[in-house]
């Protein structure tokens, strides 16, 4: 790359570059340096991107079977079921993962609740009961700000990549919105 471009590439916004990105990518594959199926550009735009992360996508559908199997196991009538209850969640849970170890996405599941407990010593009953309850989104537009153990898990990894893990004095008050453009 010239210089020159270099200092123009510098006063661009980051969706300017990526579309500029995208261009000389497209000017590439036009002039037959790779094919399309063999480097598939990955873009996530203005937020829809052209890919997913399956592992996360995985363990919350892994964890969707869980609810539904504790849903009905207190209260189960046709096409119903009952409110997951917090007591005892944490052992039905490790019974269940047992019986279901070959599910998609689990273990990064349990390694997502083994990091919110052990690192953030989050409560194995209340973090398992707070995700279970939260999957099945009952309570909208209830919490009117993040879940409490959630809040917890966004703390640490906003300290993680904003601060390098040396957070100022006090703490980030964290608070969720709707989307990315709402976000900004």
């Amino acid at each position: 790359m010239l210089r020159e471009q270099e200092r123009a590439y510098a006063s661009l916004s980051p969706f300017e570059i990526k579309n500029k990105l995208i261009e000389l990518a497209t000017q590439r594959l036009s002039a037959g340096y790779e094919t399309r199926s063999a480097h598939m550009m990955l873009n996530a735009g203005r937020g829809n991107p052209n890919w997913i992360a399956t592992t996360p996508r995985e363990a919350f559908f892994t964890l969707g079977r869980f609810v539904i199997a504790e849903s009905k196991r207190v209260f189960e009538a046709p096409d119903l079921g009952g409110m997951p209850e917090k007591a005892g969640i944490a052992e039905r849970f490790e019974i269940w993962t047992a019986a279901n170890s070959n599910e998609a996405g689990l273990d990064f599941l349990k390694s997502a609740i083994d990091y919110g407990v052990n690192s953030l010593g989050l409560d194995r009953e209340g973090f398992i009961h707070e995700l279970v309850d939260g999957i099945i989104g009952d309570h909208y537009p209830e919490p009117d700000r993040m879940l409490r153990n959630a809040e917890k898990v966004v703390h640490a990894y906003v300290v993680q990549e904003m601060c390098g893990k040396q957070p100022p004095a006090g703490k980030y008050d964290i608070f969720a919105v709707e989307g990315g453009t709402a976000a900004m």
